[in-house]
């Protein structure tokens, strides 16, 4: 059987099928072709696949969390905080990204870039000029060398071999002090 919606008598605005289909509220719905838009569509809790139902996204009070295999992976919290692999917030309300999960004998952020690239972690107070960048730890892969920079400027320097430079590059006399075992 086919149901149809109609608006002010203009329609169909809506059909379902024996599947069904329930819309609470006001939903936009707009067909290209090839994909469904959907605009204003109001949930009461969780979105959720049909043929995998513990892969979902639950949506709480001012809270989005997403599970995946039945599982909490990633949430949202309403104060902005994001837990990834872990759904309780720290008591120390300065930590926006807390990655881990206390029974886990290890966790890692991975950084990845091609064999020529740069990996880094920036620390900046401003969103231009060197206030993006004030303190940075950097990683280069093309020569292996990883660099720490404090007030935008590099301050540290540990070479492919295991070298160490402080305050400068590696060029003999010019660096503060040059550590090699």
């Amino acid at each position: 059987n086919t149901a149809y919606l109609y608006y002010n008598g203009v329609g169909p605005k809506l059909e379902t099928t024996s599947n069904g289909i329930l819309i609470n509220g006001a939903a936009n719905l707009e067909n290209d072709g090839s994909n469904i838009t959907v605009g204003g569509l109001g949930i009461n809790e969780t979105i959720f696949h049909r043929g995998d139902a513990n892969t979902a996204m639950d949506f709480f009070t001012d809270t989005i969390n997403f599970r995946t295999a039945g599982a909490n992976r990633l949430r949202i919290q309403s104060t902005g905080v994001v837990n990834i692999g872990d759904t309780t917030a720290s008591s120390l309300n300065d930590r926006l990204l807390q990655i881990g999960k206390t029974d886990r004998s290890a966790t890692y952020l991975e950084l990845r870039s091609s064999t020529s690239g740069v990996v880094g972690l920036v620390l900046s107070d401003g969103t231009s000029g060197d206030a993006g960048y004030r303190g940075t730890i950097e990683y280069t892969h093309n020569d292996d060398n990883m660099f720490f920079k404090t007030a935008a400027t590099e301050r540290l320097r540990i070479n492919n071999e295991g070298a160490i430079s402080v305050q400068s590059v590696l060029t003999g006399n010019t660096a503060l002090a040059y550590l090699k075992n």
